[in-house]
């Protein structure tokens, strides 16, 4: 007992000093505060308004509250003041007393109605109260944020007195100010805070009794047509006010609507309806007006009214931004929850958003949406499931109805919106949708929408002129999942250009595949397929799309928008989806497809101007001999282009066909592998990109790595109907496209196998050199191109012996004639050249050049005297050839080398003079006849060796050979197109055969007569590409051609850069366009490659060199000089000396002196030349090549 005594005496002690610390503190506080108050209610000013925000900072917030009074004193004085004060001392004010409110509790109604009449009387404009005054956005902010404090900031009792009838008018006053500010600022920080500020007064984020929150939904209904109202118009309005203001705005509006509409508080309201307040029963006749008493009555007609404001606000539904959609899946969620009754007519509206949102391509969207369902189907008693059932089977099909007239004239986001509802109500039906379909209205209707929602549009003339350029590579350079998404044939709609409505309609129909039945829709849109040619396409692509559907699994609804819904209880079980389609029935059903598919009269279309007039046919057709003919009159490019669309969607098809059956298409596969292998060869991209893109989908379900494997495992099949095909080659004009293909795509195992069909295409050739000689080259031609890309060691292999005789010819013929500038070589160097270069020099280039027996007699000597180092020793021995090599023994081999030389060419110089005649009587009486027979002997022996050789010789040789023979007879054909496909190939075929020479040149011999003359073509094409053959031809042949070419094609080159550079001189920026100035830039591009490659020296070289430094005149085409200067460095290269002087004989830079009067002037170099129209090129070709 004592100790509880003393406990309590201390205690009371501890409050005590407590007490008059605290005593002290606030004594402090109001010391501090004082002066600046006083101060301020004298002066009304910015400054001392500062100062008194500057102290309360500074104060204790703990003592606030009791100088809570005192402090807003002054500032209520200056707001009752008469006289109006500045914008910015209001706005220091009222930050000021927003600080005081937010750290006090407003206890006072009194205090509580003056700040709240205040700051709504200066917030209105003085003239029209319901309207703003004129003011800055900022004071703006700083009031509404003061009047959002006060109103969290009182006491209960405070907010009771707020939410009578008396101040309603009050009230009104101020929540018709806030909506003026919402709806008609433009900043969108303040009509944020006006819509908040307007749920703070509503408190229906509060945590308030059932009881309260009624009263106040009673006070608001006499608010809520115009808050309603405006909030309706601030989310429907333009996308510019940004997803924040649409957003906050949703949310008032489900909260405010909720408030007073809430079934649980009308229930509460309609049992306080007898029960009248003494202040209801006292109020006069206008205030009495204001008040709404929610009866039943009153709730019909606010259910009307409010189902027409729903219905516009479902339409942000297709806002571009989620926050926005996620905001109305909220409202729908609450407002279906809560207000199902009072609202019973927006029910179907708030049912359509969700469904329409189940499909949103934000996850946290569609999963709310379908979260929204779950709870109100759970909410809902048994009864009514068969209710709601009924009215999505009625709302799908007046959907269906309205989908083609909404899809025409409305935006895109509202498609997107149309179409997921239309997924929508397909997934919550499920397997109702089966007997859905059978009823014949539903069907129409809804295949209907689809015909005419997807209308192709085929205008665009690029599907028909777009010719194939990226197919035909070869397989093994394609990559499956990068390359098929590039060249992905793009379809056209009339009615939208947005590609995720194409991907919404794809759902729709994979869910009537899903769902519905396989046989009965697909007879149905078979029927449309038939009866109209204007839904053909569109009948096509639901159909595979339909077909892609029987298979796909639902257990991921994220990308379809579907959910377990009312008809798919028993649908999912344990993650995994049902598969209702039996393999016989898919088969059965594909089988049919891929018949009516590949039906001539729908697969074999017009697709070009140059189609036959008489059709391809099946072999069925052939035998029955059944010809089909097309009127060419009737053939428009919109006709084309729909052949070329429709038989694209057939391909694709196929691809689609081969997902669904995986493995179960291989028993199909031998119907549709020939006509897609020929659509891949097609011309028209569109076809033949559609034609990869399906092979790849075949590839992928049959597990085949690439399309090589896939040809090569059926093979045998596709050889027989080629060869089937080609004895009837009139009604089978596209059959070598098919050989073609295989060749692109496959490896070099198929080489063997199409050995016998690659004869009858050989032979096939030779019998028709007519129109069809096209068809035929374009296979041998991608035959050479294969065998390259199979053999390319073989083809890419150099010996070394035709690049040592190449080299070795031009270095000897530039030492007979003296041209060679460096005379000091390292002496190893000159012995190299002595044993390798002319030993191997050619016999036919030794009679050409015409050397003398005396001439001969002084190269042996000059190389007996450049072997004298070696001899004393001093040779290099940092030389890499004769690094491990004695210096004696390098020079007895260099001697013996010599005198082999000088034996060699006494005796080609003796023969030669024999054949002449010049034989004396001595020669003849010592002729021995052992000598011609040993001749005779040897030449047989080589003769049996080559043909040993040759019968020996790779398949692939022999078959690049047999292709080369055909085009001799084929290069002067009249048909410019064919010859450029000729040339082309001898391009290839040079190249296959570089390294068999023995195979090569006499082929080569056999082809230049006829090959020469495209040189002087009339389609200058056709020299362009000649050109590029005649490169590849020199850098096979080597000095086997150069002759050839000297005689035969410099000089018809030579004129023609003469000729034409008088004319490109004087040219303009149009000349640039024409095939003259095409041919210009591929003779200078191709020229000195091929001097090089074949060694041109002397006359040729100068003849050359003359023609091409015309084109470094200034006023040539910028392109023509640019390329002319490369030409020219590549030919210094070639002889430095030529280039010299042909350049020093346009222009000069230095003066060149003779070193003494022995000597005599040349011409041009000996003054000093004036600057002219080469000047500039010259120069820039002497100092970059070091000539200067």
């Amino acid at each position: 007992m004592c100790l509880k005594q003393t406990f309590v005496a201390i205690r009371a002690e501890m409050m005590t000093r407590l007490q008059s610390v605290s005593d002290s503190l606030r004594s402090e506080a109001f010391t501090l505060l004082k002066p600046y108050c006083v101060t301020l209610t004298k002066d009304h000013t910015r400054e001392n308004i500062a100062k008194l925000f500057s102290a309360l900072r500074s104060v204790n917030l703990v003592f606030l509250q009791d100088l809570q009074e005192y402090v807003i004193f002054p500032l209520r004085i200056i707001l009752k003041h008469p006289k109006k004060c500045s914008q910015d001392l209001y706005l220091d004010l009222y930050t000021c007393m927003e600080y005081v409110l937010g750290h006090t509790r407003i206890t006072r109604w009194d205090l509580f109605q003056d700040i709240f009449h205040n700051a709504t009387t200066i917030l209105s404009c003085p003239t029209d109260h319901t309207k703003v005054a004129t003011m800055s956005e900022e004071l703006k902010i700083a009031i509404i944020q003061t009047l959002r404090t006060l109103v969290k900031n009182s006491d209960h009792s405070v907010i009771q007195h707020l939410y009578t009838i008396l101040c309603l008018p009050l009230l009104g006053h101020s929540v018709s100010l806030l909506l003026n500010i919402a709806e008609v600022e433009r900043a969108r920080n303040l009509r944020i805070l006006a819509m908040e500020c307007l749920l703070d007064y509503s408190q229906a984020d509060s945590k308030l009794s059932p009881c309260m929150k009624a009263d106040i939904g009673g006070l608001y209904a006499s608010f809520l047509p115009g808050i309603s109202v405006t909030l309706c118009d601030i989310v429907n309005g333009d996308v510019k006010q940004g997803y924040a203001v649409t957003a906050k705005a949703l949310y008032v509006w489900m909260r405010i609507v909720s408030l007073v509409m809430d079934d649980k508080l009308l229930d509460v309201c309609r049992q306080k309806e007898g029960i009248k307040s003494k202040d209801q029963k006292d109020l006069d006749q206008r205030l009495a007006g204001l008040v709404v008493t929610r009866d039943d009555k009153w709730v019909a007609t606010n259910n009307r009214n409010l189902a027409i404001l729903v219905k516009g606000v479902s339409t942000v539904r297709s806002h571009c931004n989620w926050r926005v959609r996620l905001g109305l899946v909220e409202c729908a969620e609450h407002l279906l929850l809560h207000c199902t009754s009072s609202m019973k007519d927006s029910v179907p509206t708030f049912l359509e958003v969700l469904v329409s949102l189940i499909g949103d391509d934000y996850d946290k969207v569609s999963t709310s949406s379908r979260h929204a369902l779950h709870l109100f189907n759970q909410s809902q008693a048994s009864d009514q499931h068969h209710h709601l059932t009924e009215i999505l089977e009625e709302n799908l099909h007046k959907l269906a109805t309205s989908l083609p007239r909404q899809i025409q004239t409305a935006e895109e986001e509202d498609k997107l919106s149309l179409l997921n509802l239309l997924i929508g109500y397909i997934s919550l039906l499920g397997s109702r949708v089966k007997n859905l379909l059978l009823s014949l209205p539903h069907l129409k209707r809804l295949s209907l929408a689809l015909m005419q929602i997807l209308e192709l549009d085929v205008t665009d003339i690029r599907i028909v002129e777009e010719r194939t350029s990226i197919t035909g590579h070869g397989s093994s350079a394609i990559s499956s999942s990068t390359t098929c998404s590039i060249i992905r044939p793009r379809k056209y709609f009339k009615h939208f250009t947005n590609d995720r409505i194409f991907i919404k309609i794809q759902n729709v129909c994979h869910l009537l595949g899903y769902y519905g039945d396989i046989n009965l829709l697909v007879d149905h849109f078979l029927d449309i397929f038939h009866e109209s040619s204007m839904f053909k396409m569109q009948a096509t692509i639901v159909i595979n799309e339909i077909m892609v559907g029987t298979t796909m699994c639902i257990t991921k609804q994220s990308e379809l928008g579907t959910i377990i819904g009312l008809g798919s209880e028993n649908q999912v079980k344990n993650g995994q989806s049902w598969n209702k389609h039996s393999s016989e029935e898919l088969d059965s059903v594909v089988k049919l497809l891929v018949d009516e598919y590949l039906n001539p009269t729908n697969f074999h279309l017009v697709t070009s101007l140059t189609s036959s007039k008489v059709k391809v046919q099946s072999l069925e057709q052939q035998l029955r001999s059944i010809t089909l003919t097309t009127n060419d009159n009737d053939i428009t490019a919109a006709k084309m282009n729909k052949n070329i669309v429709q038989i694209a969607l057939y391909l694709e098809g196929f691809g689609n066909f081969a997902k669904v059956l995986k493995s179960g298409f291989e028993r199909i596969l031998m119907s549709v592998l020939y006509p897609m292998l020929e659509k891949l060869g097609d011309d028209t991209a569109y076809i033949s990109n559609a034609a990869f893109i399906a092979l790849w989908d075949i590839c992928i379900s049959l597990r085949y790595k690439s399309l090589g494997e896939l040809i090569c495992n059926n093979v045998d099949y596709l050889m027989n109907d080629i060869s089937l095909r080609l004895r009837h080659l009139d009604r089978n004009k596209k059959c070598p496209l098919v050989l073609k293909v295989m060749l692109q795509y496959s490896s070099a195992e198929l080489l063997p196998l199409i050995k016998d069909t690659i004869q009858e295409i050989l032979n096939s050739l030779d019998n028709n050199y007519g129109e069809d000689s096209v068809l035929f080259m374009e296979v041998l031609n991608e035959l050479s191109k294969a065998v390259l890309r199979w053999f390319p060691d073989s083809a890419l292999e150099q010996t070394t012996e035709i690049s040592k005789t190449s080299d070795s010819t031009c270095k000897y013929g530039n030492l007979v004639k003296g041209e060679s500038k460096d005379t000091s070589l390292n002496p190893t160097q000159n012995n190299n050249t002595t044993q390798s270069d002319i030993l191997k020099t050619d016999k036919s280039d030794m009679k050409k050049e015409n050397i003398s027996v005396n001439k001969l007699d002084e190269i042996s000597k000059e190389c007996e005297s450049r072997t004298k180092p070696c001899q004393s020793c001093s040779c290099d021995v940092n030389t890499p050839i004769v690094k491990e090599v004695p210096c004696e023994s390098l020079s007895n081999k260099t001697q013996s080398d010599i005198d082999n030389i000088k034996e060699y060419f006494t005796n080609y110089f003796k023969l030669e003079r024999e054949a002449r005649g010049d034989i004396t009587d001595e020669e003849i009486n010592n002729y021995s006849p052992d000598i011609d027979a040993d001749t005779e002997q040897s030449t047989e022996d080589s003769s049996n060796d080559n043909d040993v050789g040759n019968k020996n010789l790779p398949n692939h040789v022999d078959t690049v050979k047999e292709v080369l023979i055909r085009c001799k007879h084929i290069i002067s054909s009249s048909n410019p197109r064919l010859r450029l496909l000729v040339i082309d190939t001898i391009g290839y075929t040079c190249t296959a055969l570089k390294s068999y020479q023995n195979e090569l040149l006499p082929l080569i011999h056999q082809v230049w007569p006829a090959f020469s003359l495209c040189f002087s073509d009339e389609e200058k094409l056709v020299t362009i590409k000649a050109l590029e053959a005649l490169q590849i031809i020199a850098k096979c042949a080597g000095d086997f051609v150069r002759q050839r070419i000297s005689k035969d094609v410099l000089p018809k080159l030579s004129a023609f850069l003469k000729s034409q550079a008088e004319i490109s001189v004087h040219a303009g920026s149009a000349y640039m366009f024409t095939v003259n100035y095409k041919l210009q830039l591929a003779i200078l591009k191709n020229i000195s490659s091929i001097a090089e490659q074949t060694c041109i020296t002397g006359n040729d070289l100068d003849d050359l060199v003359s023609c091409c430094l015309l084109y470094l005149h200034s006023k040539q085409p910028i392109n023509l000089q640019n390329i002319c200067i490369e030409c020219c460095k590549r030919l210094i290269g070639l002889n430095p000396d030529l280039m010299w002087l042909k350049l020093s004989s346009l222009y000069s830079p230095v003066i060149y002196t003779p070193p003494s009067s022995l000597y005599k002037e040349i011409r041009g170099l000996s003054q000093k030349q004036q600057s002219n129209v080469y000047t500039v090129n010259v120069t820039k070709l002497l100092t970059e090549s070091l000539l200067a």
